[in-house]
């Protein structure tokens, strides 16, 4: 069925408060639960394991980039298919280099600078002294501050933001190294350790990672594989007959529903109402028709709004335009078969 939709949810109230809101509109909404697999790496060593490999791998980009002729220039390759594949086998290369050297990079000034928050924290406590808990009241109060005072926030001074989050990536990096403990409701620093010794794990977005030089190096890269599910409702044919988009924009903007899950569906609705109003309109018009004399009349047809220079032309098969029929016969928009077809609404 061709004028059906779907859409979206991603949590299962929202997703039964729209087929709750689709009924009471007079509309047959029904839900489904769709699962997708997602895949995450991450990047887990000690600091300066993790510090040296990546100063290593951007090294060898660098040199790799500096040795690599371009096949364009190479007079060995007198086959076009040869230059052709090479080409094309170079500009992945090409992108796989920039993108690695680009997210090591990233990594390599997180990871040190995480290392510089450990090694400010271990100046100024050591093993037995209490470790101030996150006050994020207390840290946004300073933040407004600071923007009273100098009229924006001063990263160089590690205020407002800046300094929320190396809170919390302080928090984060000594309960992951197993360095703090609780006690009468405080957080004590169990011990002192090198600050490049430091556990640390990184989300990594790498194309094709060199798993020997991370080994080489005592670092792993492991691969999370999860899944998240989504709640898809399918909305019967008839919904092409909703009267008022506005009405299902606000409503979607209300529930905070995904702005791409929100065009995608709304351009669909656009096309196939607009679709469905020229047919509803021909079939009036002639009030019987044919499938042939429909298909003919609509696989290739222009519409031009009033007052603009602006045309559309729908270009649609005979096969969707068959279908078309058949879901207006179903919601009892079209009667007939064949070559006695009439609208009845």
């Amino acid at each position: 069925m061709v004028l059906e939709e779907e859409i979206q949810f991603p949590d299962e109230e929202a997703a039964d408060d729209f087929i709750k809101f689709m009924h009471k509109k007079g509309f047959s909404a029904k839900k489904r639960v769709s699962f997708q697999f997602y895949q995450e790496s991450v990047v887990m060593g000690v600091a300066d394991d993790l510090i040296t490999w990546l100063e290593e791998e951007i090294q060898n980009i660098d040199e790799n980039e500096e040795n690599t002729d371009n096949p364009l220039l190479s007079e060995s390759l007198e086959d076009d298919d040869s230059i052709e594949e090479e080409i094309d086998s170079s500009d992945e290369d090409d992108y796989n280099h920039l993108f690695n050297k680009t997210e090591f990079s990233r990594l390599l000034e997180l990871i040190r600078y995480n290392k510089d928050l450990i090694s400010e924290c271990f100046q100024n406590y050591t093993t037995g002294d209490e470790i101030p808990k996150i006050n994020s009241e207390e840290l946004l109060s300073e933040f407004r501050e600071s923007i009273a005072e100098h009229g924006t926030y001063l990263p160089e001074h590690k205020v407002g933001v800046h300094k929320i989050k190396d809170h919390f990536a302080l928090h984060f990096l000594l309960s992951e190294n197993d360095l703090l403990e609780e006690k009468e409701e405080k957080l004590f620093l169990k011990k002192v350790i090198e600050p490049g010794q430091f556990h640390m794990e990184m989300p990594a977005s790498l194309p094709n990672p060199s798993l020997k030089s991370a080994a080489d190096r005592n670092v792993t890269i492991k691969e999370i594989i999860s899944t998240d599910q989504q709640y898809i409702i399918r909305i019967e044919p008839d919904i092409v007959l909703f009267p008022d988009l506005q009405e299902l924009l606000d409503w979607f903007m209300e529930n905070d529903l995904e702005e791409e899950s929100i065009n995608n569906f709304l351009t669909e609705m656009i096309f196939k109402q607009t679709i469905v109003e020229e047919l509803i309109k021909f079939t009036k018009e002639k009030k019987k028709t044919s499938k042939d004399e429909i298909i003919n009349k609509f696989m290739s047809f222009d519409l031009e709004a009033d007052n603009y220079c602006h045309i559309q032309t729908f270009e649609l098969s005979a096969e969707f335009l068959i279908e078309v029929i058949n879901d207006l016969n179903k919601i009892h928009v079209l009667e007939g078969k064949d070559k006695k077809i009439r609208c009845v609404i």
